[in-house]
């Protein structure tokens, strides 16, 4: 339903906001903030995977997507509709890249219910594709307290009633914690349709309110995310308090946004980047995990001194029953397990990463294994090795073994199950003294770097599953964004 910007601002409250101290950086995208025309809704996007749509979402930057947890939780190949005011007719559509769903995230209480949802690339604004302005302001923190009044954008997902083709604009009211029938948390507010004939907005749907900042022209904010609630229509429903996540949102973004590039250098031959770290105290022989407790055993890798990373289908037990034993040359650890990151794709990378209780006691033979960032990490025909360890009274000897992978089309058959393009298949190496082809077992990387004087053996992939002498590896190099934010997260 189109209603012009002049017609909200006879009915809707008009809210002053004085953000004059940050100067222009009030929002995420600053082009939200525009006087030209456009659709009403614009920002409002449909998430959809190969069968059929799934949510309903938020465009918040040109690459990004702001949703619910709920939304992405447990699906694959998903697709971004945007300027679907007619569901048959979008504007565009995009596939999404990854996707990152708050780490305390709860579906049993619902809390935490947002994430962010990566396009493959940027899209282009038109008056059908407009972002909505996410305040990057933190004093307005109580903004949901302040305003009763909002409205959103919908065609029906997630609310038991059939799905409209048009984009369908519905009032939303606050409602007092008393009539919620529990209490809020802060991160939520609660709320409901205020005709008791609509529904309380689509699942992962952005909750919006036109705002006025100091003497500007009114512009469409983002506050809240409609969360968990009632099936039926015109009962109490949850809302995520956006407000409350802005530094978050905030981070992802700045975190794997690539800035746009003018086209002359877009033109001009790439110059290859300084090789990085993501962790500077790693070494050639590293660090490897065993992940156990009652009837459960695992492998992961140390990749800090504190983190552990291993296969997400490890972790279906109580992690606080598990224990983390780590062998190095001189000591043998058992730390306890702290916090426990999923893969925001687990379904596709079957990633996790572990917090130890506490740090290891750094050891100078044996260390975490290296991450490297950079130019050799893209090679399309790697080097794999495989670290082999033999202990004995004279200390210790670490060989690598050399392994070449299987193609993918006879891996597939082999095993009759599609390999992914961000899986390899190697065989198990011949004449190991250790056992391979455990979950979580470690494949390397031989890599080259100019100015070295010998070669680095970085992380390469972690064994997925085997079968028939074959090993299935989840390449971890797509992933070192989200892994180097975790520990960005954690280094203060």
């Amino acid at each position: 339903m189109k209603t012009s910007l002049a017609g909200i601002a006879c009915f809707a409250w008009l809210i002053i906001l004085n953000l004059s101290h940050r100067g222009d950086a009030q929002f995420l995208d600053e082009s939200c903030r525009t006087s030209a025309p456009s659709k009403d809704g614009a920002w409002t996007v449909v998430l959809r995977n190969e069968t059929h749509s799934v949510c309903a979402g938020s465009l918040i930057h040109r690459r990004f997507v702001l949703t619910s947890a709920q939304c992405i939780e447990d699906q694959s190949s998903l697709i971004v509709m945007l300027g679907a005011n007619n569901l048959r007719h979008p504007a565009s559509q995009v596939a999404v890249e990854e996707a990152f769903i708050h780490r305390s995230y709860s579906r049993e209480s619902g809390l935490n219910n947002i994430a962010l949802v990566m396009l493959v690339n940027s899209v282009t604004y038109t008056d059908r594709i407009r972002p909505i302005c996410i305040l990057r302001n933190a004093t307005l923190q109580n903004g949901p307290e302040i305003v009763q009044t909002f409205n959103t954008f919908g065609w029906g997902f997630g609310t038991g009633r059939r799905i409209s083709n048009t984009l369908v604009e519905v009032a939303i009211k606050r409602f007092n914690q008393i009539y919620c029938g529990r209490d809020p948390e802060q991160s939520t507010f609660c709320g409901g349709p205020s005709l008791e004939s609509t529904c309380g907005g689509d699942i992962g749907g952005p909750l919006s309110k036109y705002v006025t900042l100091q003497n500007q022209e009114m512009q469409p904010v983002q506050l809240g995310i409609v969360s968990i609630g009632l099936q039926k229509c015109g009962g109490v429903r949850y809302y995520t308090d956006v407000t409350s996540y802005a530094d978050w949102i905030e981070r992802f973004i700045r975190a794997y946004d690539e800035p746009q590039e003018s086209q002359e250098s877009q033109d001009a031959p790439i110059q290859p980047a300084e090789e990085t770290r993501l962790y500077e105290d790693c070494g050639e022989a590293y660090l490897t995990a065993n992940i156990y407790g009652p009837d459960f055993m695992a492998k992961g890798v140390m990749i800090t001194h504190r983190f552990v990373l291993t296969t997400a289908s490890n972790l279906t037990v109580d992690v606080s029953f598990l224990r983390v034993g780590v062998e190095g040359f001189r000591h043998f650890q058992e730390m306890a397990i702290d916090l426990v990151y999923h893969h925001p794709e687990i379904y596709k990378t079957d990633l996790a990463l572990l917090k130890l209780s506490s740090e290891l006691i750094p050891e100078n033979v044996m260390k975490p294994i290296c991450i490297l960032r950079g130019p050799s990490m893209e090679q399309s025909r790697p080097q794999l090795t495989v670290l082999d360890v033999e202990r004995n009274e004279t200390g210790l000897t670490s060989t690598f073994k050399t392994v070449l992978p299987v193609e993918r089309q006879r891996c597939s058959a082999n095993l009759r199950k599609t390999i992914q393009s961000t899986e390899i298949c190697i065989p198990t190496p011949q004449r190991l003294k250790q056992v391979f082809g455990i979950r979580g077992n470690v494949v390397s990387q031989k890599v080259v770097i100019p100015g070295n004087n010998a070669p680095i053996h970085s992380l390469y992939g972690i064994v997925k599953y085997s079968k028939r002498g074959l090993n299935v590896i989840t390449n971890v190099a797509p992933h070192t964004n989200w892994i180097a934010t975790i520990l960005n997260e954690n280094s203060e």
